[in-house]
This record gives structure tokens, C-alpha cells and sequence, in this order.
């Protein structure tokens, strides 16, 4: 129950929490957009403590990847993010389409890019990175029989 409820004691809709979540921390966004705070630099103990209070529950991430990117890294950063699953999640369909190969690629990757909607953990997880990198790198390097 209380992993639902972000450790907090209502009976809040957990999309909600993070709805008010969300807008706390989009004023910290708008000082450093293009720039962010840096990697790993945002969620300092002010920071925590700060936002913790405003939402009743302790706070220590911002329960979205994405926007956990934009406050350390910035637009570019979540830019680069998108650039970067897009051409790898489409080249995935691809192989799937075209040869019948990859589906736990694309599988994977659906899931990371979801799940980063509301779940910060994704990227922090080594063996998802490294399914993530070993599924871009069974597309990239392909047999010679495949290229076409």
C-alpha cells in the first residue's frame, strides 16, 4: 500500500501524487532549461527537503525519467534522450518486421519508454541498460546475409 501511495498515508490516486509532484518541480525546470542543474546535481538535501515538505511524503526523485533527465541535463539533454529510443525503437520494428528478429528488443524498449512516464528507476537499473545496449547493438551489427 504504501508503495502505491508514494509513502504517503491518504488514499490519493498515485497519479495524482505525482500530478502535484510534477508541478512543484516544474518552477525548478524553468530556472535552468537549457542547461539543467547537472548530472545527479538537482536532488540535493535543500532540494529534498524542500520539495519533500510541500508534498507531505519524503521525495527523492522525480517518479519520471524523463523529467529527471530535463532537471539534471535540460531540453537537449531529453532531446538527445528521444533522438536517441526513437531511431533505436524504430530500427527494432524493423528488424521485426523485415526478418522476424528483435521482438525482445522492441519489447524491452516499449516497456523503458513507458515505464520512464512514471517511474524514475528505468535507466538506473544495469540490466535493463545493458538489455537495452546489447538489443541496439544485435541490430547494428547484423549478418552479412541480412544487409540488404
Amino acid at each position: 500500500r504504501c508503495g502505491l501511495l508514494l509513502n504517503r498515508d491518504t488514499n490519493a490516486d498515485t497519479m495524482t501524487v505525482r500530478y502535484e509532484l510534477w508541478t512543484t518541480l516544474a518552477p525548478y525546470f524553468r530556472e535552468r532549461p537549457l542547461t539543467g542543474y547537472g548530472c545527479g546535481a538537482f536532488w540535493t538535501p535543500e532540494h529534498i527537503s524542500d520539495i519533500s515538505a510541500s508534498q507531505g511524503w519524503h521525495v527523492g526523485e522525480a517518479h519520471s525519467s524523463y523529467l529527471d533527465l530535463l532537471l539534471a541535463l535540460g531540453v537537449p539533454g531529453l532531446l538527445l534522450l528521444a533522438l536517441a529510443l526513437t531511431s533505436i525503437w524504430i530500427a527494432a520494428r524493423r528488424e521485426v518486421i523485415l526478418y522476424s528478429s528483435s521482438t525482445f528488443t522492441v519489447a524491452i524498449l516499449t516497456f523503458v519508454i513507458f515505464n520512464s512516464l512514471t517511474e524514475s528507476a528505468a535507466y538506473a537499473a544495469p540490466e535493463l541498460v545493458f538489455l537495452l545496449f546489447w538489443g541496439a547493438a544485435q541490430i547494428i551489427i547484423r549478418p552479412d546475409d541480412r544487409c540488404p
